[in-house]
C-alpha cells in the first residue's frame, strides 16, 4: 500500500528544515505512522525527485520548507504522471501558501493529521511559460503567486541575504531594493482580448491572497474559483512606497489609488526591458522579457 513522503529542504528557515525533519522522524516512530522522509540535496532537486515518484510507493507528497520548497514540490507533482496528493509543513520564512489551508497548528497534531488524512480537495494551479533574451520558452507552475518588478527584486535580494526570515527579512530587502528600483513597462493582454499598457512598480498574479510573508497583494484571490487575479501598482516615488505598501500588510491595498485590479483566466505580459520575476517567492530570473500564465482549474489534489 502506498504511503506519505515528506520532502524536506534542510536549509529552509536558516536550518529549521533539518530540525523539522528530525522532529517528524520522532513523531512517525513514536506514533507508529507509516511514512518516509527525503532530504533535498540542492536547488530543483525536489522537482526531479517528486516527478519520478511512483504511486505504487507514495500517494501523498508533503513539502517541508518555505514557499520555494512548496513551488519545487508542486512542479514535481505536476510533472509526475500519477495523481499525487500534496500538502505543506511550513518551516520557511514566507509560508504564504499554507495560510490557505486549515491543517492543525500544533506540529505533532499536524503531522498525524497529514499522514492519516485521506480526504482531499482539488485546487487551481497556474502554468507559466516565460522567455528570456535567448527567446527560448521556459515552463513553470506556481500555486500561490507570481511577481514581476519591485516585488520580484525584493524576493531576489531576500534570497541572497543570509540570516533574515519573515516580514523582517522582506522589509529589510525592500529597503535595499529602493536604492535601485525602476519602472516595469510593457503591455498585458487578458484572455486574448483586453489589451493594456502599464508603467508599474510591481505586478502580482495571484492564485492565493498573500505574498512576501503576509502582504495581501491579491486581496480578492480565491484558490479554487478558476480565476486568476492581477494587481498592478503603478510606479510611485520611494516615499509613497514606504507609506502605501504597508497597507498591504493589513489588507487595505484597495485604498491605494495607484493600485489596479484585474481578473482573468489567461494573461500575456510583454516587457519593454528585461526585469526580475519570481514564482511563489522563488526567483526564476533577473531578466525575463515576456510570459504567459494560464489557470489550470482543479488541477492539483491537496489534503
Amino acid at each position: 500500500m502506498s504511503k506519505t513522503i515528506f520532502v524536506v529542504n534542510p536549509a529552509a528557515g536558516n536550518g529549521r528544515g533539518l530540525e523539522a525533519a528530525e522532529k517528524i522522524d520522532k513523531i512517525l516512530q513514536s506514533h507508529y505512522l507509516d511514512a518516509d522522509i527525503y532530504l533535498t540535496k540542492g536547488r530543483e532537486d525536489a522537482i526531479k525527485y517528486v516527478s519520478a515518484l511512483s504511486y505504487n510507493d507514495y500517494h501523498k507528497v508533503v513539502a517541508v520548507g518555505g514557499d520555494g520548497t512548496v513551488n519545487e514540490v508542486v512542479n514535481g507533482v505536476m510533472l509526475n504522471n500519477d495523481d499525487l496528493a500534496f500538502t505543506v509543513v511550513p518551516v520557511g520564512s514566507g509560508n504564504d501558501f499554507v495560510r490557505m489551508l486549515n491543517n492543525p497548528e500544533n506540529f505533532i497534531e499536524n503531522i498525524k493529521f497529514i499522514v492519516n488524512n485521506n480526504e482531499y480537495k482539488r485546487y487551481d494551479i497556474v502554468k507559466v511559460n516565460y522567455k528570456l533574451s535567448d527567446n527560448k520558452e521556459y515552463p513553470r507552475y506556481f500555486i500561490n503567486s507570481l511577481g514581476l518588478g519591485f516585488d520580484a527584486q525584493v524576493a531576489y535580494i531576500k534570497s541572497i541575504s543570509a540570516g533574515m526570515t519573515g516580514i523582517k527579512a522582506y522589509i529589510l530587502s525592500l529597503l535595499k531594493a529602493l536604492k535601485t528600483y525602476k519602472a516595469v513597462k510593457g503591455e498585458l493582454i487578458l484572455d486574448d482580448k483586453e489589451k493594456t499598457t502599464f508603467d508599474a512598480l510591481l505586478m502580482t498574479i495571484g492564485n492565493g491572497i498573500t505574498s512576501g510573508g503576509g502582504f495581501f497583494l491579491n486581496p480578492e484571490a480565491v484558490i479554487d474559483d478558476g480565476i486568476l487575479n492581477l494587481t498592478v501598482i503603478n510606479f510611485v516615488t520611494r516615499i509613497k512606497i514606504l507609506y502605501k505598501l504597508p497597507l498591504a500588510l493589513v489588507n487595505k491595498l484597495d485604498k491605494v489609488p495607484e493600485a489596479d485590479f484585474y481578473k482573468f483566466e489567461q494573461i500575456e505580459i510583454n516587457l519593454d526591458e528585461p526585469y526580475f520575476i519570481h514564482v511563489d517567492g522563488e526567483v526564476l530570473s533577473t531578466s525575463v522579457e515576456s510570459l504567459t500564465a494560464t489557470v489550470l482549474k482543479s488541477a492539483i489534489k491537496i489534503g
